[in-house]
């Protein structure tokens, strides 16, 4: 039975050797054989850390040693231990490292018979300070077949980040067919069965940049519809398998909602699909969460004690209008995801609520699934006037921060022209008043700081379509101790430019062609203007000489780009464009 197990893993292995593609940047860490998908760590608690490997079942049935040290080349090891791989397990070990202490860096490693070594892994144990400020950085829907995963390298190589908040759709069960750019043969097919969905988390470990990221920075995560098959639970099992969550319920690969309290947070890590339909948040209406989720999930709100709740939505809690945009966008529907939030409107109201009722402050829901960048405050009725003022952003109860994704594909990858994608954030927002930050062609990252008295939400933009560490950063914003919404004044570009909404600036045409006219207020002095294109370079500038002033456009490749104006006794300010 053993050799037939062996023969069985080998010929795995012989495909993963042909799907390898050093082209396409995917490739087994055969350097660190047999721990050839290297190591990972997450869910940290003060004193704990789940670590995690995957090992070659050439050592099937020895066991495998872990260190745990206070430096990278071990000579202070505080924890060890040993684990015995099997098939049962998809050959990975994920032992749990105890006794250590809080807000502390880690490094770890694993070692096989033969003296073979893994790569040594970072890692960080949460702090014991329930004032402690924290970085997250912020990912969901990471396709390999899509495009190249530049972000989780930038985030890896980011050593402020504290830890990873994964949103789901960490892998995919199929290959999008407008979206072919890293395929390998033979071709990706979806998984049916535990083999497949086990072949398919390492097929997503052969990305150098996935591992990098999982090596450098402890992980939390939850899942979405395209991590494990529907009505089932052979994809779940592999979830758990290759991911380093510890599980809340030992050897229960159906239950994934958890909390981690980590600094000034306690993050609830939520699952919006288990359970979607079993049950009735009220009579008629369905819950997504399930009745004892939805239960544990509102008192441990109530219940926490922590400066600051994080949701971990693995899909999107505000509304998304479409009234008027149903035939331009091809829906059906006059709400854009009726899977996300959107689709139990009911469920999103008893929780939003429930916030209220209980005097809940400084809740902010990190979602993901939705492909796009999003902003938006959550009152109980955005379009009721009386209730909620958009200008200010008073009658909000929590805020909402959606990152877009690590590489899927969104508006651009849909085949919308920019012009085209401008009108549509114009009637969105129009028809959503509590969004407060919309971009629909970007990929990348989220990162957010969380401080006593603020958390401050950014984007990082990387592309996809090949290998690069080109990033910008965008869309900077920031929800204030007690006040549960977004603050109005300011929003911060990657070149540290602020965007005071209140200045009456008309930029047009926009789109523009060869030219376009910025019209700006004749109180202000403005002195100087420039272009910078959506990477954040510089394309242009010019002295500005009367308070409507033309920039030729004609030498602009299409694209987005942002005018900045600059005075001698106030900020900065920025205008996006179009060149189409």
């Amino acid at each position: 039975m053993k050799n037939c197990l062996l023969t069985v893993s080998f010929a795995l292995l012989s495909l993963f050797i042909k799907a390898q593609s050093p082209a396409l940047n995917l490739y087994a860490d055969t350097i660190h054989w047999p721990f050839i998908y290297g190591v990972a760590s997450g869910d940290p608690t003060t004193t704990t850390i789940q670590l995690w490997t995957y090992v070659e079942p050439t050592v099937l049935g020895q066991d495998v040693t872990w260190l745990v040290a206070t430096d990278s080349i071990f000579t202070n090891v505080v924890a060890s231990g040993a684990v015995t791989v099997t098939a049962n397990n998809g050959y990975t070990a994920k032992p749990v490292a105890t006794g250590l202490q809080p807000n502390t860096n880690y490094y770890y490693r694993f070692y096989a018979p033969g003296n073979s070594l893994s790569v040594t892994g970072r890692t960080h144990t949460a702090p014991i300070n329930p004032n402690q400020p924290v970085k997250f950085g912020i990912a969901s829907c990471s396709s390999v077949f899509s495009g190249y995963f530049n972000g989780y390298r930038q985030m890896a190589r980011d050593s402020s980040i504290d830890l990873i908040i994964h949103l789901g759709d960490y892998i995919y069960d199929f290959v999008d067919e407008d979206e072919q750019v890293r395929i390998t043969t033979p071709f990706p097919t979806s998984p049916n069965n535990l083999n497949k969905w086990r072949e398919r988390q390492m097929y997503y470990l052969l990305d150098p940049d996935l591992r990098l990221a999982r090596q450098m920075h402890p992980w939390v995560q939850t899942w979405d519809n395209h991590d494990f098959e529907q009505n089932g639970s052979v994809g779940a099992r592999a979830f758990f398998e290759f991911t380093p969550i510890t599980q809340p319920l030992p050897n229960d690969s159906t239950r994934i909602y958890r909390k981690i309290s980590y600094g000034l947070t306690d993050i609830f890590l939520i699952d919006l699909m288990s359970y979607r339909n079993d049950d009735e948040i009220s009579p008629g209406n369905n819950s997504s969460l399930g009745l004892a989720q939805f239960a544990w999930l509102t008192q441990g709100l109530a219940t926490s004690t922590a400066k600051w709740k994080i949701v971990g939505s693995p899909k999107m809690m505000t509304q998304w209008s479409i009234a008027g945009l149903e035939q331009v966008i091809g829906s059906s529907s006059p709400v854009l995801f009726t899977s996300s939030w959107d689709g139990f409107p009911a469920e999103r109201a008893a929780f939003l609520s429930y916030i209220d009722s209980a005097q809940i402050d400084n809740v902010v829901v990190l979602s993901g699934d939705s492909h796009f960048s999003q902003s938006a405050d959550l009152p109980l009725n955005p379009n009721n006037s009386s209730e909620y003022n958009p200008e200010t952003g008073v009658g909000s109860v929590a805020v909402e921060y959606l990152p877009t994704s690590i590489s899927r594909g969104n508006f651009d990858e849909m085949g919308f022209s920019a012009s085209l994608q401008d009108f549509i954030i114009g009637l969105i927002n129009t028809n959503n008043p509590n969004h407060i930050y919309t971009e629909l062609i970007q990929h990348g990252y989220g990162l957010l700081n969380v401080g006593a008295d603020s958390a401050i939400a950014d984007y990082v933009y990387c592309p996809i379509l090949e290998l690069s560490d080109d990033t910008v950063m965008a869309g900077r914003l920031v929800v204030m101790d007690g006040e549960n919404h977004w603050k109005r004044q300011t929003t911060v570009t990657p070149n540290g430019i602020a965007d005071n909404v209140a200045e009456k600036i008309i930029v047009y045409p926009n789109p523009a062609n060869d030219a376009l006219w910025v019209q700006m207020p004749k109180n202000i002095q403005y002195t100087k203007l420039e272009v910078y294109d959506n990477v954040g370079r510089k394309v242009t500038s010019q002295t500005i000489t009367d308070n409507i002033e033309k920039v030729e456009t004609a030498q602009l490749a299409n694209g987005m780009y942002f005018i900045t104006l600059n005075s001698a006794d106030k900020q900065p300010v920025f205008i996006r464009f179009l060149k189409d």
